[in-house]
């Protein structure tokens, strides 16, 4: 019988204070600053308010960064949102590590922790990978991009984050090699689509695809 969710099982939600020039700096080239910022506080609104669960598990905000509270609280706080944490210094591998740590150190039995750019993102997914670590060490949801999108353990695993080649495509392969070494069971979600460059926005329907006349 699968164990309901409960306050002890903690998904985590890495965001970044949508300040244009500051976030999807990729997109920006393309659209502009201020779009590229309008665009991903849309849809890292969307992620949260899709992915918070009031009466299962509880969500935390990881933002960064480090003075950027209020504005985060400005941006997701009326959404069902428990508790906003400033992300530690660092690369990604650092902040992942702190970030588990952190939450199993207060009592936490299942961690998840999600970005902010993958639309499709919603509660069902976090619901099956929280599910998917009651038989399995660790839980990744692929993106196309080479990365992932979510990532859950049932327990801490610092070296999981160690010799990764963050920020390129082989995050979710270097990421499988070190499960692998370190022993841990594994089940793997859809892969799905987060948001870089105006391809990525324009494949999701966020942004008007090219017309012939710009093609040419």
């Amino acid at each position: 019988m699968a164990q309901p969710l409960s306050r002890a099982d903690v998904l985590g939600v890495f965001v970044k204070v949508p300040t244009p020039g500051h976030v999807k700096t990729r997109l920006a080239q393309t659209v502009g600053a201020d779009h590229a910022a309008a665009l991903y506080r849309f849809i890292g609104r969307q992620v949260v308010a899709q992915c918070v669960d009031p009466g299962g598990h509880r969500t935390a905000i990881w933002f960064a960064p480090s003075g950027g509270e209020a504005g985060t609280r400005a941006w997701l706080e009326w959404l069902g949102v428990d508790d906003f944490l400033s992300q530690p210094d660092g690369g990604l591998g650092v902040r992942l590590t702190a970030t588990f740590d952190h939450h199993f150190a207060h009592g936490a039995r299942r961690v998840v922790v999600i970005g902010s750019d993958c639309p499709d993102v919603g509660r069902e997914l976090v619901h099956r990978a929280f599910a998917a670590l009651e038989q399995d060490d660790l839980v990744v949801g692929p993106a196309v991009d080479g990365g992932f999108y979510l990532l859950g353990l049932n327990s801490p695993a610092p070296e999981l984050f160690r010799d990764i080649e963050w920020s390129t495509d082989a995050v979710y392969r270097q990421t499988m090699t070190n499960a692998g070494r370190l022993g841990l069971s594994m089940a793997v979600l859809p892969e799905l689509q987060d948001v870089d460059t105006v391809d990525d926005a324009r494949a999701l329907g966020l942004l008007p695809p090219v017309s012939r006349g710009q093609l040419e």
